[in-house]
């Protein structure tokens, strides 16, 4: 079969999707990339967020693709075989949302995606979903979110531990608990972003990527080869 090209870069986001558009060209002419990541959710598993940060002003019709796209990858990536897509908003009732998400929801009811509705933000990781939909500044904004508090909660309990812990307790197992929590939370063992809808696959790793980021992104990127290659 023809080998399937694969970049990896840690470099500006905005040039890395221009570069795409103009060298790689688009899959669908009319509809700019999208950049989608992946979150390790509740169940074990992993959660596609699209778009997380390269579209901030989205037309519905662009996040039904959006969700094509992210779709396809779950099931050709990670076999799912229906992937459940669920439209980032302020309520999970179906009227719920602004004009934007409103027209969206309609027209993903009507997109012949395993749509589900609606979903708030506090559900992002209960791994209910394997597509979540939002345009670029949402979706941006709630990966920063769960970045951030991640973070300080990880901090939080090792203080509390230590706080509470009485003089000479082996803190041993709880030290490795820890460290197994903040791995699991983790993004960079994730890898990196993917841009899809280009005509070729694209990873892009976080700025601040460390070597086992890149380790992890090389790993994606094979993972990416070999399903394209079977299918």
């Amino acid at each position: 079969k023809e080998e399937l090209p694969i970049m990896i870069t840690a470099g500006n986001t905005g040039a890395i999707i221009a570069g795409s558009v103009l060298i790689l060209g688009r899959e669908d002419r009319d509809i700019q990339p999208t950049l989608v990541t992946f979150i390790p959710n509740d169940k074990g598993e992993t959660t596609c967020l699209t778009d997380c940060g390269a579209n901030v002003d989205c037309r519905p019709e662009h996040l039904v693709k959006f969700a094509k796209y992210a779709s396809d990858y779950m099931r050709t990536v990670y076999g799912k075989e229906s992937p459940r897509v669920a439209l980032l908003s302020v309520g999970t009732e179906d009227e719920k949302g602004n004009a934007q998400s409103k027209e969206t929801f309609a027209l993903l009811k009507e997109s012949g995606l395993n749509f589900v509705g609606n979903m708030e933000a506090k559900s992002a990781l209960s791994g209910d979903f394997e597509v979540i939909v939002a345009d670029g500044f949402s979706g941006n904004v709630l990966l920063k979110s769960i970045e951030g508090t991640t973070k300080s909660i990880v901090r939080l309990m090792a203080g509390l531990i230590k706080k509470h812990a009485g003089e000479g307790t082996d803190l041993s197992y709880l030290k490795s608990a820890i460290g197994e929590l903040n791995s699991t939370l983790d993004f960079n063992t994730m890898g990196g972003a993917v841009i899809l809808g280009a005509k070729k696959p694209v990873i892009k790793a976080h700025g601040s990527a460390n070597a086992d980021t890149l380790v992890n992104t090389v790993k994606q990127a094979l993972k990416i080869i070999n399903t394209r290659k079977s299918i």
